[in-house]
């Protein structure tokens, strides 16, 4: 069965393993200020104080922005981190370090307009 672009097992969706959240950390370290912080079984993101994604059933998500768009390109994938959220970018290529670093700076500084 498939709920909001996650695989359900029975009624509830997977959680994510620390060693994932670990993996994602590890590659935004170049960053510095970043925060992850458990929430709601799920792990939020801040860069510099400001939230700009989150770590869902393994995933990572960013939020929307117009740099984001640019960044990417064409072939983004687009998903609910949960039930109810605005959609986000889902990030499948987490080694890409410096496009990741590019567009988490390029998000927040959209986002503190």
């Amino acid at each position: 069965m498939l709920y909001n672009d996650i695989k359900v097992i029975g009624e509830t969706a997977m959680s994510t393993s620390i060693e994932f959240v670990d993996y994602v950390y590890e590659n935004l370290k170049p960053l510095g200020d970043i925060k992850c912080k458990k929430m709601f079984g799920e792990y939020g993101l801040w860069y510099k104080g400001k939230f700009f994604g989150c770590i869902c059933d393994n995933q990572l998500f960013i939020k929307d922005t117009d740099s984001g768009r640019k960044i990417l390109g064409k072939d983004i994938l687009f998903a609910s981190p949960y039930q109810g959220a605005k959609e986000h970018i889902v990030i499948e290529n987490i080694e890409d370090k410096n496009t990741l670093i590019d567009l988490i700076i390029n998000t927040y500084d959209e986002l503190i307009k």
